[in-house]
């Protein structure tokens, strides 16, 4: 390639190469927590030690009783992996223009890599679901 030649790219995953949070999931998760009518400000309290559990400083678990303990309501194991599960599927819904230019990119020869703070419960749904990875 020529110098003046992008070689390669790399992507931010989150509202990048995904579509924005599924608001439907989101809904589930207020249903887990028995808050369905979204008189307590969900968003502001997910997003609270949000950062922690994206860079893997707090498990899954952990944000999750964290949650619970916020509402004051017993931390239930059966929900926190219905959670977990609804809060992946959440931030797993990708951009098919996206896709698309990332197909053509590496069939033109571009070398590739995704960054993110997404949680390890996310990545590891990607790398079984999400062929593209490869």
């Amino acid at each position: 390639m020529p110098r003046n030649q992008i070689e390669a790219l790399i992507l931010d995953y989150g509202g990048v190469i995904s579509t924005p949070q599924n608001m439907d999931n989101v809904a589930n998760m207020l249903t887990l927590l028995g808050q369905q009518d979204g008189s307590d400000n969900f968003e502001a309290l997910y997003r609270k030690t949000r950062g922690d559990y994206d860079s893997g400083l707090l498990s899954a678990q952990d944000y999750w009783v964290t949650i619970f303990e916020h509402y004051g309501r017993p931390v239930d194991e059966e929900k926190i992996t219905d959670l977990i599960r609804e809060d992946v599927q959440s931030w797993t819904e990708v951009d098919p223009a996206m896709l698309n230019f990332i197909n053509a990119r590496k069939a033109a020869g571009h070398r590739l890599a995704v960054i993110s703070n997404m949680t390890w419960e996310t990545l590891f749904f990607m790398r079984k679901h999400f062929a593209w990875l490869s």
